[in-house]
């Protein structure tokens, strides 16, 4: 019995007493205790560190993405493929994101389904192009979260007034961004595309979730 009790209580002092008389027994193991502990703290932390890789910079939140590491080819010549405004395109990023605060996040393997609800058949461009997939923190607006993105792109390009920020506009760059809703549950989401020739798309901020299938088709280049 490691504490005495003196009419029903604790006596600090036999306690002191009893652990003097532990340590000389304790001594010789104690390099192996201090060893086993750091141990363990570098255990912790290399499963932290990896268990962090394996999710994939996809499931990461939002830095910036830099487009000189996304693929540069436009659409695949046979397979399914976007067309935003009928123009044929290479899916190449889909960044999600929960509406309103507190929102939850979702997970890496549910943003296929997340815009196959904006986007019937999406899924299988997906599966195909294999795009980056990134996750952000709840977005308090769908103009917020687009002009977030759109930042965070920083996509080149040059709109007919001659300004620098025209999102794409005039390179084979374009994203289109906006709602979705999925059983109810309000979520944002934005496409990075890219064609095979600079064109006039550039960015597009849809205003409703509604608007998706207006803009973006899924064909089958075969």
């Amino acid at each position: 019995m490691l504490f005495s009790q003196i009419g029903g209580e604790l006596d600090p002092n036999a306690a002191a007493r009893q652990l003097d008389g532990l340590w000389p027994t304790m001594e010789p193991y104690l390099p192996y205790l201090v060893g086993g502990a750091v141990a363990l703290v570098a255990l912790v932390l290399l499963l932290r560190m990896f268990s962090g890789r394996g999710s994939g910079p996809a499931s990461q939140p939002a830095g910036k993405i830099e487009l000189q590491r996304l693929p540069t080819a436009g659409p695949p010549a046979t397979g399914p493929r976007v067309e935003l405004y009928n123009v044929p395109m290479r899916l190449a990023v889909v960044v999600v994101a929960p509406l309103g605060r507190g929102g939850q996040a979702p997970t890496q393997s549910q943003i296929p389904g997340i815009v196959e609800a904006a986007v019937p058949g999406i899924k299988h461009v997906v599966a195909a192009h294999q795009p980056l997939l990134r996750i952000m923190p709840p977005q308090l607006s769908a103009k917020g979260f687009a002009h977030v993105v759109f930042a965070k792109l920083q996509l080149p390009g040059i709109d007919a007034e001659g300004e620098t920020d025209a999102q794409g506009k005039g390179t084979p760059w374009s994203m289109v961004a906006g709602k979705i809703d999925v059983g109810g549950r309000k979520l944002l989401a934005a496409m990075v595309l890219r064609a095979d020739k600079p064109n006039g798309v550039g960015g597009v901020m849809l205003e409703n979730e509604n608007q998706w299938l207006d803009v973006v088709k899924i064909r089958d280049a075969s």
